[in-house]
């Protein structure tokens, strides 16, 4: 029979449904079958990241851990570092005294009250995700004004308050929402984002080629001077330059090419999109798309492997401190991919962070 994703499989057929629960084996603590109709225990997979790794899944990805929350049932848990939040019970809700506007665009309080409800339950018979926004959270005025003591979603006023002046309250506190719509802030977004991504890099570009065709056609043209000529005297020199002097290249031109050989003029275009290729696929996809994953794992081997073939530093030590550099990144980028226990979270955690920090040391 078919059972609902969490910490459950069944790898026996002809099983029954008892009054004790469901005719289903367990997980093991800390995985779970993602999509459910786990037919063995090697499809239960380890729970995402922020989740209760110690305890059985239940009806889900894992419980989350103290001050976590979730917007997907069966997806990863963030730490609530917004004041005034309450995720006590993995979704956000309001603490007393703190306020919301649900009325923000991409906002809508129904669906998060349906996702609510269907956390709260056993198996999950409704939404198992809210895919819209969470509006940010004020402080009230007068603390005592918002009591958020119902369970609601919204909050509620305290007694000898009206849901008018409340959210009067909401609507002036939060200045930065934008009743109107955020149509010229996206647009704006927009803009920049490809003014960043795709202009400022090739404006370096043609500026680095610029630099780097004046340097290889400045060959000085020398004339020399037969001694046979009446018009030299013993004040005329025997080699004339005659070829006009082009102005020096800007300072900060050279700044992005000094460090790399000749014929690799071009390195720091190379090193640019690497960092906003990899920049962009996190931001945009999010670290819990697996595409992401490998193509910003397989972007650090490529680049690791292309410097250590091309070594296009000049000076060796820059060479290896770059190789060290990259190699840190790579194995930041593995640890982030693979989902660890608890135990062993602390270890790797303080393994990257001296080795982070060896780096800036090195560079300073």
């Amino acid at each position: 029979m078919p059972f609902n994703s969490g910490g459950f499989y069944q790898d026996e057929i002809a099983q029954t449904r008892t009054k004790a629960g469901p005719p289903c084996k367990l997980c093991n603590p800390g995985t779970y079958v993602i999509h459910g109709h786990g037919t063995s225990a090697k499809e239960c997979e380890v729970c995402p990241e922020g989740t209760n790794q110690s305890r059985h899944a239940g009806y889900r990805a894992c419980h989350c851990k103290d001050n976590y929350a979730r917007m997907n049932r069966y997806g990863p848990c963030f730490l609530c570092l917004e004041e005034g939040l309450n995720c006590s019970h993995e979704f956000q809700s309001l603490l007393p005294g703190y306020a919301w506007n649900w009325s923000f665009p991409y906002a809508n309080i129904s669906y998060y009250e349906q996702f609510v409800v269907s956390l709260r339950d056993g198996p999950a018979t409704a939404t198992t995700n809210y895919t819209g926004e969470v509006p940010r959270i004020v402080k009230c005025p007068r603390l005592e004004s918002c009591a958020n003591d119902n369970e609601s979603i919204s909050g509620n006023c305290a007694v000898g308050y009206r849901d008018k002046t409340h959210n009067i309250t909401r609507l002036r506190s939060d200045f930065d929402t934008d009743c109107a719509g955020l149509r010229a802030y996206h647009i704006s977004a927009f803009i920049l984002t490809i003014t960043y991504v795709i202009a400022f890099p090739a404006g370096l570009l043609y500026l680095l080629r610029d630099n780097h065709s004046s340097r290889a056609t400045d060959n000085s043209t020398l004339n020399v001077v037969t001694l046979d000529d009446e018009s030299v005297d013993s004040s005329t020199p025997l080699l004339i330059n005659d070829a006009p002097r082009k102005p020096a290249p800007q300072v900060w031109i050279k700044f992005f090419c000094e460090s790399y050989k000749t014929e690799y003029w071009f390195w720091e275009i190379i090193e640019l999109s690497r960092k906003v290729t990899q920049t962009l696929l996190i931001t945009l996809f999010g670290w819990e798309d697996r595409l992401t994953v490998i193509l910003t794992t397989c972007i650090s081997v490529s680049f690791l492997l292309l410097h250590a073939r091309c070594r296009p530093m000049n000076s060796s030590y820059e060479q290896g401190l770059q190789m060290f550099s990259l190699t840190v990144i790579f194995i930041n980028v593995i640890v982030a991919a693979n989902h660890f226990s608890d135990d062993d979270e602390t270890a790797i955690s303080v393994i990257l962070v001296v080795l982070n920090i060896f780096v800036l040391m090195i560079i300073a």
